[in-house]
């Protein structure tokens, strides 16, 4: 089954558009952060995004933060990086690492 393509509307597109350029390079320096610190190798491991649970409201995750993110991964995913909010400290994880 094919997935629903939903084109934006032109004032979407270039907010969209903006927020990706603003977010990408700021997660790569995420990675790059937990890489040096666990001694990984940035080279052999691509910057990923992933929350912990389920997914939950904006209006929750204002509250309470996401404490956990997983941030860094290696091609098979058994050598992961995340970022621990709460403990402001980065954990060198296998699979999973939640």
């Amino acid at each position: 089954m094919d997935k629903e393509v939903v084109e934006l509307s032109e004032e979407d597109a270039i907010r969209m558009a903006t927020l990706y350029e603003e977010v990408v390079p700021r997660l790569t320096e995420m990675a790059y952060i937990v890489a040096r610190n666990l001694g990984l190798d940035p080279q052999s491991h691509a910057p990923v995004f992933e929350r912990r649970g389920k997914e939950r409201s904006m209006q929750n995750m204002a509250i309470e933060p996401d404490a956990h993110v997983r941030i860094l991964s290696n091609a098979e995913g058994d050598s992961t990086g995340c970022y621990d909010y709460k403990k402001r400290a980065v954990v060198l994880c296998g699979r999973p690492c939640f």
